[in-house]
């Protein structure tokens, strides 16, 4: 059967005429459909590390505090090429690592007419919250992803939740817990972050 152009559709809809029988076109399917499942996943794009979050939270502290310079920003719309050359810089600093509010908290910095955004807490009670996080104990990156708000993953969320279980079933634990054991408030506290926070996915 011929269209107007003159291809023939039944010739084309047979495997014969590409040069492959049924079987081979078959087997051709499978062997690329394994390569495709098999095929390594593709590698997303690493975040920020910490060194550069820590560059960048510091670049926004120097940032607010010069363009709180009456005289610095004389220099820089006139044009002055070291200040305009420190402006790229700190800019570039806070773009490379996103020099968010976590970081700013972490730093006990609150840049004056900072506007808090979102529905999460503000900068001011994120300042407050990270003395007592660090007097606990609590490391700077795991303070960072409760500021963030960070999700756990399912299984973290279960294996936590295993080991209060197992904790809470120790009397020696809840004794220690109780009587303030730096360790033990520490443990708890950690637990008690991980099963606050938000599981992927939901």
């Amino acid at each position: 059967m011929a269209l107007n152009n003159g291809e023939d559709i039944a010739g084309l809809l047979n495997p014969g005429a590409f040069g492959m029988s049924p079987e081979a076109a078959t087997a051709a399917l499978s062997r690329m459909t394994g390569e495709y499942l098999n095929a390594p996943a593709p590698v997303a794009a690493p975040g920020p590390n910490p060194e550069d979050r820590t560059k960048a939270a510091e670049a926004r502290v120097k940032l607010e505090a010069l363009k709180a310079d009456p005289k610095w920003g004389k220099q820089y719309l006139a044009g002055d090429v070291a200040t305009r050359k420190t402006f790229e810089e700190l800019t570039e600093a806070v773009a490379a690592g996103g020099g968010g509010d976590a970081d700013l908290a972490l730093l006990g910095h609150h840049p004056d007419g900072h506007i808090d955004s979102g529905n999460g807490a503000t900068l001011r009670d994120m300042i407050s919250a990270v003395p007592e996080l660090r007097e606990a104990g609590v490391p700077d990156d795991v303070i960072k992803q409760v500021l963030e708000d960070r999700p756990v993953s399912r299984t973290e969320r279960a294996m936590t939740e295993q080991l209060l279980r197992e904790r809470m079933g120790n009397a020696e634990w809840r004794q220690k817990l109780m009587s303030g054991d730096y360790a033990v408030k520490r443990e708890n506290l950690l637990v008690s972050v991980i099963l606050a926070s938000r599981v992927e996915g939901e």
